[in-house]
């Protein structure tokens, strides 16, 4: 049927179930409930989808994170938006000091404005709903003829007022046709009353025409996208709302977090152990929580595996609502579903001279523009020199995206030398951690130091196999596969994206630029020497570790 039920009550039992916390029936809510029953009857809505729903929670949205309170009377989520439904069943009077006061059976108590709260939860679902959605509102006094828009504060309210008397002296059928009209009049007078407000100098004919320029109708996509924001099924992923909210949304930076639901093309720049990997959890996971689909491209099969175990294993999101990719030149928008939502590009500097604009453009016309973050560290780089990557920052500011800059370092908290050193690394001060770092640096020459090295970290009694990480550079990596294979094998393994998220007793070895986006206590950096050929390389590396770090020049 045109108008789904989400409630899906059973007709021949509505006294029964719309009621109050003392179990009397709620005969205005009963009225209008019948009213929408009505309507799919006589097939009023026949060309369009309605979701109708019934004392919608507001601390049931995800992104109320359980603070919002309210309980709205109906919802309706239709191409003309959201609107919101406040009734009052009985009478209802205002007195001269603005006091509002219901009536029924002979008695009266004070009650709630219904044109306060119909504004009040316009306001609210503007900052959870993650669009910019039209949303409005209307009071409906089913039983009351006698209430007048009279004060200062009413006035205005005409179009949005529906009461007894706009049907008394009707029969069933006349009613229903007038209600239906009320209702389905609503959002392109609210459209009209907004836009007048804020243009009040055009004309009647400029301001119906601007409208729905400035608040168009909902695409089909963009309908059901809100549908199951609104109205989430359940499934049998065993997510839990609130660890997720409470272990990765409330943390550090979720002001930040609420800033990117403001800006639909976002993209952010910081360095190692600022928090963009951890943000773009947070945005991930509060998508997913709303029900939206996305893609999260990164620059290395690593930390895929990672995300995708966290997302999907530590947290049971729905698999069926996230896909993990590689970004690479061969990556077209037909391997993109029409119904994405949003689209995450993790260590885009790697990618950036790749046809990522273009890719993106591709999708923002295919997808019709959906929400997108970009994540990056020009310093980082393997490929691209700093002025590159300066330029495309500068073209999607220029394009409308909104820039953040994280400098804030949280990883090396516990260490500050390993900040240091990476700095060291990063201004080519080579000499200077040569002379100030000596601890952290070990020499190997020949095959015997280099077994002792090995054997120094497997012996390393201040942190576990699994804490331990030992990133070679990429043009160590045959020479040390090839020492492991023959005294190691059964101590030390490579990680891959296959054991990534299985424990192990070995320790494990990557280079820097697979390790990219990862991060863990104790680091041992194998490098051939401190210089401008392996900066990138030494420098990704030393940034991967949060509490200790040791560099080996391996000769």
């Amino acid at each position: 049927m045109p108008i789904h039920f989400i409630d899906n009550y059973a007709k021949k039992n509505l006294e029964a179930i719309i009621i109050n916390q003392d179990g009397y029936t709620l005969f205005g809510e009963l009225w209008l409930y019948e009213q929408f029953l009505s309507f799919n009857k006589n097939k009023f809505v026949e060309d369009e989808i309605w979701y109708f729903k019934h004392n919608y929670n507001l601390s049931t949205h995800p992104s109320s994170k359980r603070k919002v309170e309210g309980q709205v009377d109906f919802l309706l989520l239709s191409k003309q938006g959201l609107l919101i439904i406040e009734v009052k069943g009985g009478g209802l009077r205002v007195d001269e000091n603005d006091c509002y006061f219901s009536s029924g059976e002979g008695k009266e108590y004070e009650t709630q404005n219904p044109f306060t709260q119909a504004k009040e939860y316009v306001h609210t679902f503007k900052k959870l709903i993650d669009s910019s959605v039209f949303v409005y509102r209307a009071v409906v006094l089913p039983h009351e003829a006698g209430f007048i828009l009279k004060s200062p504060q009413l006035i205005g309210y005409r179009d949005i007022f529906f009461s007894k008397a706009d049907i008394t002296g009707l029969d069933e059928r006349a009613i229903q046709n007038i209600f239906f009209k009320f209702i389905n009049e609503l959002g392109r007078k609210a459209r009209i009353r907004t836009v007048r407000e804020l243009f009040p100098n055009l004309s009647a004919e400029a301001i119906s025409k601007k409208a729905y320029e400035q608040y168009p109708d909902l695409s089909s996509k963009e309908l059901k996208r809100l549908k199951s924001e609104l109205f989430p099924t359940q499934t049998t992923y065993g997510y839990n709302p609130d660890r997720i909210n409470t272990e990765l949304i409330l943390k550090e930076n979720y002001e930040v977090l609420k800033g990117l639901s403001r800006n639909k093309n976002v993209i952010i720049q910081g360095a190692p152990g600022t928090g963009k990997t951890a943000l773009a959890i947070k945005f991930l996971a509060e998508k997913l929580l709303k029900q939206q689909k996305g893609i999260v491209y990164c620059a290395n099969k690593l930390i895929r595996s990672k995300l995708e175990h966290i997302i999907l294993n530590d947290y049971q999101l729905d698999p069926n609502n996230i896909n993990f990719r590689i970004f690479s030149d061969v990556v077209t928008q037909e391997s993109v579903a029409s119904d994405i939502d949003f689209l995450i590009f993790d260590e885009a500097q790697e990618y950036f001279d790749k046809g990522l604009y273009d890719f993106i453009e591709k999708l923002n016309s295919k997808l019709g523009k959906p929400k997108i973050l970009v994540l990056y560290d020009p310093d980082q780089a393997i490929a691209s020199n700093l002025k590159e990557l300066a330029w495309y920052t500068d073209f999607f500011i220029e394009i409308g995206y909104t820039h953040y800059y994280f400098d804030e370092n949280y990883r090396c908290a516990q260490n500050i030398e390993i900040g240091e050193i990476s700095n060291c690394l990063l201004y080519n001060e080579y000499g200077k951690i040569k002379n100030k770092y000596k601890s952290s640096l070990i020499c190997v020459d020949d095959l015997k130091q280099k077994l002792e090295l090995f054997s120094f970290i497997l012996n390393d009694v201040n942190f576990t196999s699994s804490e331990k990480i030992i990133l070679i550079h990429s043009n160590l990596i045959e020479d040390f596969t090839k020492i492991v294979s023959e005294f190691f094998y059964r101590d030390i393994e490579e990680l891959t994206e296959a054991n990534i998220n299985i424990s192990s007793n070995k320790v494990r070895y990557s280079s820097p630029i697979k390790y990219r986006g990862l991060e863990n206590e104790s680091v041992y950096l194998i490098t051939k020497e401190l210089n401008d050929s392996t900066k990138v390389q030494n420098y990704i590396g030393a940034t991967r570790a949060m509490n200790s770090l040791k560099i080996i020049l391996w000769k």
